[in-house]
């Protein structure tokens, strides 16, 4: 990951998704969060650009919960030497029930 990950806070996580074969998948990994706010994993199994990821924080202590929250993978890098590839990823925010409201209106009927 990035040259000076010993910098940047790191946390364990829990990742699932589809993969690019549309296998679900749950994979534990280490998350890196930078001060430019972006997040970064490195993953065994492939992903698209734009493929939404679940990320849930491994709790340090036993009977501690975390719920998973929303991601979209925005680079997907090269597959390293052991097989891993750099996921960088930002969360995907819900949209406002006015846009919400705009949107259904404009997408045509079929009549």
């Amino acid at each position: 990951m990035h040259e000076h990950s010993d910098v940047y806070p790191q946390y364990r996580i829990e990742a699932s998704g589809w993969d690019m074969c549309n296998q679900f998948f749950i994979e534990e990994c280490t998350l890196e969060w930078n001060e430019g706010s972006e997040k970064r994993i490195l993953l065994r199994h492939q992903l698209r650009e734009g493929a939404v990821l679940f990320v849930r924080l491994i709790p340090p202590t036993v009977g501690g919960e975390s719920f998973p929250v929303v991601y979209r993978a925005e680079k997907v890098g090269p597959a390293q030497a052991d097989g891993r590839r750099e996921v960088e990823f930002t969360q995907i925010r819900p949209m406002p029930a006015r846009e919400r409201a705009d949107a259904v209106a404009v997408v045509p009927s079929k009549a």
